[in-house]
């Protein structure tokens, strides 16, 4: 089963998850794709079946930087599995949305993209009708979700962060990336990684419209601001992501405000922890946490 797969790429950026439509390890599991408009951007949309029953709350998630939404099934489907709804989409410039990779294209800055994850949240609520909300988000989106999370700081339960793209990892002097983002550093599967590499949609250098939004969102962050209860998980071995300074982040914001922070380091994995060598750990994890809260 494998979606065609649109990875990170950036001179001096970092990578992030992926996604788009299709199914899981399971030909009976498919995502329903749908497309709305979202801070005046079309979006492209993908739930998992709405159920007979209530479920036990929304996991909302945003994928990372040329990327698609469904490279992450494998999660997906566990986490309905568990009793949860899930909605996640394809970024702005992404997979089926929007996407004319350009100076500008579908990527209007960042602000753009917390907007239409305010939308989507909205939106989630609206189809399944659930009150517990839990947002998430992978690299790029992990940064889109912590920035969000900021601005609304009561509106989910709690946030599962996956090497959330806080920092860069050259800060803490791995300057690999400035190199150009190599697929081999991406996840330890080679087949994959060689995958990624003869993808059409994988590049190594970004659009500027996607390395600014970067820079700003990164610019943005205010750890006074972060008050969300969070798992969050960092990777020993990553190329593109600071993970020192990744877990200094929200360190400093559970010291400093009313939240709880559940740290797990995957020592073995790189930048892709939901894909590499510690999948099934981050998957069973992710599920346990979302049961405690």
């Amino acid at each position: 089963m494998r979606e065609k797969i649109r990875k990170p790429f950036i001179t001096f950026c970092f990578l992030f998850g992926l996604a788009t439509t299709a199914v899981a390890d399971d030909q009976e599991f498919k995502m329903i794709e749908s497309v709305g408009i979202f801070d005046n951007t079309r979006i492209a949309t993908f739930t998992t079946p709405v159920r007979a029953r209530p479920s036990s709350g929304i996991f909302i998630y945003s994928h990372g930087m040329t990327s698609r939404t469904l490279y992450h099934s494998k999660l997906f489907k566990a986490v309905y599995e568990a009793g949860y709804d899930v909605m996640a989409y394809d970024l702005p410039g992404h997979g089926n949305s929007e996407r004319t990779l350009g100076l500008r294209g579908g990527v209007k800055g960042f602000p753009q993209m917390t907007e239409v994850l305010d939308g989507i949240v909205k939106h989630s609520t609206e189809v399944f009708g659930s009150e517990k909300i839990f947002i998430s988000g992978w690299s790029l989106g992990g940064l889109i979700s912590t920035i969000y999370l900021q601005q609304h700081p009561g509106v989910a339960n709690a946030a599962v962060l996956y090497a959330p793209g806080i920092a860069f990892a050259f800060l803490d002097g791995n300057f690999s990336i400035l190199s150009g983002v190599k697929s081999e550093n991406l996840v330890s599967d080679k087949g994959l990684a060689e995958t990624l590499r003869n993808d059409e949609s994988f590049f190594s250098i970004p659009p500027p419209c996607l390395a600014k939004a970067l820079i700003t969102g990164i610019l943005g962050l205010d750890s006074n601001k972060y008050s969300t209860n969070t798992l969050l998980f960092t990777a020993g071995r990553d190329y593109f992501v600071s993970t020192p300074r990744t877990e200094a982040f929200f360190e400093s914001a559970k010291d400093k405000n009313a939240m709880t922070l559940e740290t797990v380091n995957l020592a073995n994995s790189l930048h892709d922890v939901e894909n590499d060598v510690d999948s099934e750990t981050v998957i069973k994890t992710t599920i346990e946490y979302l049961n405690r809260n």
